[in-house]
This record gives structure tokens, sequence and C-alpha cells, in this order.
């Protein structure tokens, strides 16, 4: 008896399963009334204009890092201009080692060794060669102080105390050298005699000046590092690097020695300069120019203010997704095989004290793979073109409920995904469609749903 009734109530429990899986079965009006009605929308109206940068923060007393990989060049462009990029440096003795007695001492030579950046690529052309030379600095670098590039200018001797001319500096290539007093395999680097007049100067320092770092400093001219000669490739240097030192050579008690002075135990700040076109003069602040294009340079140089001028969606809608898209531009007069298109490109806000800080899509993290902005290609019209695609769904959000001022700002993304500020700049620069280019325009997308 037992199982037949097991096995009528599991024949009443298929049968129930049954109509509930008919879409006639009770509350069948019901999905009709709630099903989801998605919508997308790419005709919103934008407004861009190209911008002057702020400038970079090049170092900040707040934050315990300064920048490690420094561009050096005067990189000439066809269609922005010309990036003056130079360093200021001091160095002092490293915290692991005794101070030096040269007393008695004859100087032998004092180098300047610079390691190169073996991670951030070489930009420009791969050809080029380099004119560096090295000035003696009038004064000091103060610490207390936060620094952005373009915003000063620290005096030195015009006369250099070293040069390299016609110089390759080359990445990729490790170096061999044989001292006096051994035999070094260094990372790649460039190496400067300087003057013996400097080197003099340093081994004469009474020893009281090694009893604070800030004696040291106050007393011994830090460096200027410089490129004389204008070309389409820009290296960068690696100051953070054990091979980045000044080196002296000395006789002493008929024995050679050597002294060396890390440049990452002292402060450092690059200078970053441009000399814009006059087609970038003329289209400063103009919505009539970056209606149809804009133009982005990184080392504190342009941005883009993009503003959203219509920006509405239904009471009830809720984002699945906003994104922004931009095309790069060809311009006639460009060589894209030598000015390359940057890697990623991102978005900001301006906060309430005027500087450019994250989008809520970017959660406050130095880290701009989280909204995209990838350099991709698609085939448009038959043709392939670049193009970048950013995340911008919170921001959007956040404008259409008040928080944030209907506008977003573009530039070229740093070279880190790390969360540590500052982080290295990715040197480049790019020509966008404006959002009223005629054949690439930017736009805004965004799929939303209502209920």
């Amino acid at each position: 008896m037992r199982s037949k009734i097991l096995v009528i109530f599991l024949l009443a429990i298929a049968a129930t399963l049954q109509f509930c899986n008919d879409p006639a079965f009770i509350g069948a009006d019901l999905l009709k009334d709630d099903e989801i009605d998605l919508s997308f929308v790419d005709t919103f109206k934008l407004e861009a204009q190209t911008i002057l940068d702020t400038g970079a923060i090049t170092y900040d007393p707040s934050i315990p890092v300064v920048l490690s990989s420094l561009p050096v060049g005067k990189f000439i462009d066809p269609v922005f201009g010309t990036v003056d990029a130079s360093i200021y440096s001091q160095f002092l003795k490293s915290n692991f080692v005794s101070p030096p007695s040269f007393v008695g001492a004859t100087l032998d030579s004092i180098m300047l060794y610079l390691a190169l950046d073996t991670i951030t690529p070489v930009y420009g052309n791969t050809i080029d060669e380099h004119d560096l030379e090295v000035f003696k600095m009038n004064g000091t670098i103060p610490y207390n102080i936060r620094y952005r590039s373009g915003y000063y200018d620290f005096p030195f001797n015009p006369i250099p105390i070293g040069q390299l001319l016609g110089s390759f500096p080359d990445p990729n290539k490790r170096v061999r050298i044989v001292e006096p007093t051994d035999t070094f395999d260094y990372d790649p680097h460039v190496a400067f005699r300087l003057a013996d007049s400097y080197g003099q100067y340093i081994m004469n320092l009474d020893s009281l000046y090694y009893n604070s770092d800030s004696i040291f400093l106050a007393n011994v001219p830090g460096l200027t590092i410089q490129q004389s000669n204008e070309n389409k490739r820009m290296v960068v240097y690696d100051i953070n690097s054990n091979y980045s030192r000044l080196q002296i050579l000395y006789t002493q008690g008929g024995e050679k020695k050597i002294y060396l002075f890390p440049l990452q135990q002292g402060p450092r700040v690059p200078q970053w300069k441009q000399t814009f076109s006059q087609t970038i003069t003329d289209a400063l602040y103009s919505k009539e120019k970056g209606n149809e294009l804009i133009y982005l340079q990184s080392l504190g140089g342009l941005k883009a203010k993009l503003e959203f001028t219509n920006l509405t969606l239904p009471p009830n809608a809720i984002i699945n997704k906003a994104e922004l898209e931009f095309t790069v531009i060809e311009l006639p007069q460009d060589q894209p095989s030598i000015y390359t298109a940057p890697t990623r490109i991102t978005l900001y806000r301006k906060d309430v004290n005027g500087i450019f800080t994250f989008i809520s899509d970017q959660g406050n993290l130095a880290d701009y793979s989280l909204i995209g902005g990838l350099v991709s290609e698609k085939v448009v019209n038959g043709l392939t073109v670049k193009y970048y695609s950013i995340n911008i769904s919170n921001h959007i959000q956040d404008i259409l409920k008040g928080r944030q001022n209907p506008e977003v700002y573009v530039g070229i993304a740093p070279n880190s995904a790390e969360n540590i500020l500052p982080l290295p700049e990715n040197l480049s620069r790019v020509v966008l469609g404006g959002p009223k280019h005629p054949e690439y325009p930017c736009k805004l997308k965004i799929s939303f749903t209502t209920y």
C-alpha cells in the first residue's frame, strides 16, 4: 500500500512541474509585463577641445617615491613641435659604506654612469644619434617642494663638464669595462668622463661634509643632464639602477682605488618643456578645432576636455555599459611608423582643487587597466584603423545623478599598472577624431535597461 501511495505522489509532482514549464500556467501574463527593455544610444552630443596639461607631478614630498624612469632628449615632431626633456640630479654617499678619505690621493678620473631603462621602449626613430651633455648646477634641489614638469628651472653653469657626442644609447646592449682595479659587466648605460676640476672639488671636501646629507647636498653641486641636438628619438634612463652612479678613480699610497656615489640616494627632478607647432597653438582651447581633431601628448603636454551637453536617459534607466570610443587619425605630415600611438589612453576628472584625478570607474587606484583604453584595431569601410574604447559607466551614472560635472578629461595613460605614485610616463602622442570628425567621430555609447 505504501508503495502505491509513493508512486501516485511522484506522478502528481511530475504533472505539476510540467504545468509550471508551460507559459499558459498561472502568472504567464506577468512575464510579458516584466520583460526587460534593452536600449542602445550613441547619438549623444559631445564637445571637445585640446587643453594644456597642468604638468605631470615629477616629485612630491608627501609620497616617499620619486620617478626612476627619466627621459632625456630634444624630440622633434612634425605635428606637435619639440619636447625638451632633461634631468636635474644630485648624489650622496651610500648608506652602506664609510665616507671617503682622499688624503694624499691623486685623481685619475671622474665618471658619470647613467643606466638605460630596459623596460620602457625607446620612442621614435630607431637610428638617430644623440649629443648628450652634463652641466654643473649652481645650487641644490630642495626636498620640501612638490615639483611639476615645466614650472621651474634650476640654474646651472652653461659650460658642460662632460659630453657624449654622436652616441647611440642601446637599452639591449650590455657593456664590459676594464678598469685598473677590476673588470665590470654593466647593464646597458651611457658613460661620461667629467672635468677633473669637478672631481678635484669633491676630493677636497672636508670630512665634516659627510656628517649629514643636507650639509653634503648644500655644498656639492648637482648635475644637469641634457641633449643638445634635435632628433626623432628619445631614450629613458633608470636613475634608481645600481649602475647609475658617480665614480671617482684615484691613486692613494701607490694603490688604485674607486669610490662610488649612487645617484638613487640623492634627489632628482626631471624637466619637460614643450614648444608647440602652429597647428597645436591654433587648436588649444578651441571647440571648433577640437570637435574635429583632438591632440594628446605625454610628459605634461596635452590633454583633452570632453563635455556631454545633452546627457539624458529615462528616469527608470539602469546603465548596463557606457564607453567612450576614439579613433586614431593619421595626418598627411605624420609618420606613424616613427610617432607610434600610445599603448593606452585614459580618463580623468577634476577634483574641487582643479587637480586631475581618477574617475570612479577606476576605484581610486593607479591601475589604468581597470577602465580599458588599450589601442586596438578594427576594419571600417574596408580600412584598418586604430581605436581606443574606455569604460565610463560609473562616471556617467555620477553625472546623471548630479554628483559630477557633465565632462571628462582624456589623456595618455602612464606606463605602469602598479598602485604606486608617481608612475613612469608613456612617451607618446596621438591625434584622435573629435565628435564632428567627418569619418571617425568619437562617440559615447550607452546600453541601458528600463523596467
